[in-house]
């Protein structure tokens, strides 16, 4: 197991008090627009449909039914999701991201939230039925899906609706399973099988990419292995049937195998690991993660801009689905 030290730094956070918060990116400067009514931190109603936080501003858990019927499916119950999110750890960005987003932990580490914009959200309620019948596919057929297990969707912001239009900006939450939940990794790459802007100077912590992991591999029974591809094809044509892009492979490495004390509801592959023109013991999980983007005319033109430039030295990382 990763030491404490290569954990991500955290603190204790109320959600509420992002509202006093610097505006430094799009999102924070959304939550800055709510006018400080949560500076006093105020408890989330995870449970509730709709319900007022403090005057004129109102917390939406969206699709409520429809979220705590994906999450039995993995045996999670109300009351047991309620006190994990009862206490937040977090509130920074991530140095390898892009985005902007603010992070949290669960104080039980059980759960990830994350801030994503509007699109995201948008994208995500118009492929939640297809994305749990996916799920529901995979474990009547016995096999593995890898997506990232997506346990809720919230919004703050303005009443009568917590949206752009009821006249100021949401903060729109997802709740994700923690991938390595109850030990940590003795390395995590994001990987995106692109070579532009993928790589990163190793630091304790810090998420690597594919560059970085150029030159390892992973070595598994054949049995696993070829379930593990079939899963990672079946994902990953769901995505495209979605017309999502940008997408990764986070990928966890436990140098020897995974700690006794892991935890969660996703099982690690054991195997080895060749590093260095050595084979070592090693355990591995991994997820399939970030797959809210959609393949806009934006992106389209972001692909036919770096295609002649970029794209004659790396592969690039606009790539249709």
């Amino acid at each position: 197991e990763g030491s404490d030290a290569a954990r991500p730094r955290t603190r204790s956070l109320d959600l509420a008090g992002l509202a006093c918060r610097k505006a430094s990116t799009p999102v924070q400067r959304a939550v800055e627009g709510l006018g400080g009514h949560l500076c006093k931190g105020v408890a989330m109603p995870w449970g509730e449909e709709v319900a007022e936080v403090a005057p004129g501003i109102l917390f939406r858990h969206h699709r409520r039914d429809c979220f705590a019927h994906f999450r039995e499916i993995f045996g999670i119950s109300e009351p047991e999701y309620q006190r994990s999110l009862g206490s937040l750890e977090g509130g920074t960005t991530q140095s390898s991201g892009k985005s902007g987003s603010l992070f949290f932990f669960s104080q039980d580490r059980r759960y990830v939230l994350k801030t994503i914009s509007e699109g995201e959200r948008d994208k995500l309620l118009d492929m939640f039925p297809a994305y749990v019948q996916h799920f529901e596919d995979a474990a009547a057929a016995g096999r593995q899906c890898l997506l990232s297990r997506l346990f809720g969707l919230y919004s703050l912001g303005p009443g009568p609706a917590p949206r752009k239009e009821a006249g100021g900006r949401a903060l729109h939450l997802l709740v994700m399973d923690n991938v390595f939940s109850g030990a940590w990794p003795d390395r995590i790459y994001d990987l995106k099988g692109t070579t532009e802007d993928r790589f990163v100077e190793p630091s304790p912590g810090r998420v690597l990419k594919d560059l970085n992991f150029d030159g390892s591999r992973l070595c598994l029974p054949e049995e696993q292995a070829t379930a593990l591809l079939e899963a990672i094809r079946l994902d990953t044509e769901f995505l495209e049937d979605e017309n999502i892009m940008d997408y990764s492979l986070i990928l966890g490495v436990f140098d020897g195998g995974l700690p006794a004390e892991a935890t969660g509801s996703r099982g690690a592959v054991a195997g080895s690991e060749w590093v260095d023109d050595e084979l070592r013991p090693a355990a591995f999980r991994m997820a399939i993660i970030d797959v809210l983007i959609s393949w806009t005319l934006r992106k389209r033109a972001a692909h036919w801009l770096k295609k002649p430039t970029l794209g004659c030295c790396h592969e690039i990382d606009t790539e249709p689905p």
